[in-house]
């Protein structure tokens, strides 16, 4: 299954506030070729999914409005829903979106009180871990805020208790190699054979707002990261204007990750291509279609 972002109508008009345009769709595959007909798994003005986590017998997905007309303002808020299961369900069906890490709004650094792009880990202690994206201010000739990473983890089932590990300052953000900050993060794990202390996480996000491009930085425990700078990829025509917003997972013993990318940034027409990795850090495109 592939989650994503779906806008109805004009693509021109997805910054000016439409939110009802948006919504979160998903489709079936079992060749990248031939796709099942879209599906929607949340009412319109929802957008920016996770891929879905499995954890304390409940399957979650979470994903964003924006902006979040539910929290009563012009901001964005992070919402969650759990996978229904039941006699005469033909395909998934997902419960109504609640909002999750409202606290995460009102941060010291968070100057745009907005929370979106948010990524779902469970941790070796099922502990549940949330990254997602605020927003800071900052002195630049183009741009006012920057996108800054936070990050919090949970042992509550219902999802309504947070410890927010980046309450004083965001994991990640404004760098010489991105003045305007990260966003889109995908975690993933790697086998521990022969890793010392256990798991190797790996993070991948979009690194730049401007002149986008991918970045990584490893972990052991979710909890302090270490930057490893950016990942180069070589462009393809679908991809040229810019590129981010991964996702990785593991397909019987291969890495695979599909990337959005824009052929061209005055549309925002976006297609979404695929790459391949033995180790996490090195990443091939798959042959382009004619």
């Amino acid at each position: 299954l592939l989650y994503f972002t779906y806008f109805r109508g004009n693509a021109h008009h997805m910054f000016d506030g439409a939110t009802a345009r948006y919504n979160v769709r998903a489709v079936s595959t079992r060749n990248w070729v031939n796709f099942s007909t879209p599906h929607d798994i949340t009412p319109a003005g929802f957008c920016s999914p996770d891929s879905p986590v499995r954890w304390r017998n409940s399957t979650i997905i979470a994903f964003q409005a924006y902006p979040d007309v539910v929290l009563g303002g012009r901001r964005s808020g992070l919402f969650f829903s759990r996978k229904r299961w039941g006699k005469g369900i033909l395909r998934e069906h997902w419960t109504t979106p609640k909002p999750f890490l409202q606290e995460v709004l009102q941060l010291p650094w968070n100057d745009a009180q907005r929370a979106i792009d948010p990524t779902l880990i469970v941790d070796a202690q099922d502990r549940l871990h949330c990254f997602f994206v605020g927003s800071t201010n900052i002195k630049n000739k183009i741009r006012r805020r920057a996108n800054v990473l936070g990050h919090a983890v949970t042992e509550d089932p219902s999802l309504r208790e947070w410890r927010v590990v980046t309450r004083k300052e965001p994991l990640l953000g404004v760098s010489e190699r991105a003045p305007d900050g990260v966003e889109n993060v995908a975690i993933f794990r790697l086998s521990d054979d022969g890793v010392q202390g256990g798991e190797q996480y790996i993070m991948i996000y979009s690194e730049g707002l401007d002149t986008q491009h991918l970045a990584h930085a490893v972990s052991h425990d979710l909890m302090r990261w270490e930057d490893r700078g950016i990942i180069h990829v070589p462009l393809q025509r679908w991809m040229r204007g810019r590129y981010g917003a991964p996702y990785v997972w593991d397909d019987g013993g291969c890495l695979v990750m599909a990337l959005m990318g824009e052929s061209e940034v005055e549309t925002h027409m976006s297609s979404i291509g695929l790459l391949s990795s033995t180790n996490g850090t090195d990443w091939v495109l798959f042959p382009e279609a004619s």
